[in-house]
């Protein structure tokens, strides 16, 4: 996906099929859907504020994109609890 011309993490997830970033707020949406928390080798480093990691991460550190569906903050309850949250 990444062609070089990325300079952050936003602009690769703009590329990414069925991935949104609204300019206005920057808030990432997947199928229309906004995720709750973005992952950095599996730990949710910014809580909330997920769009200071997309804004301020560079292109380069990516190595891969993953959705993670029914995901809830609590690693324990990973896949047991039912949850309608998106991650990245």
């Amino acid at each position: 996906v990444r062609d070089g011309t990325e300079s952050k993490l936003e602009d690769v997830l703009k590329k990414l099929p069925g991935i949104t970033v609204n300019q206005a707020d920057g808030k990432i949406l997947y199928q229309g859907k906004e995720i709750t928390a973005l992952l950095l080798d599996g730990d949710n480093l910014t809580g909330d504020n997920y769009r200071m990691l997309s804004k301020g991460l560079s292109a380069e550190w990516l190595d891969e994109v993953q959705v993670l569906k029914r995901f809830t903050g609590n690693k324990l309850l990973q896949g047991i609890k039912p949850s309608d949250e998106v991650a990245l």
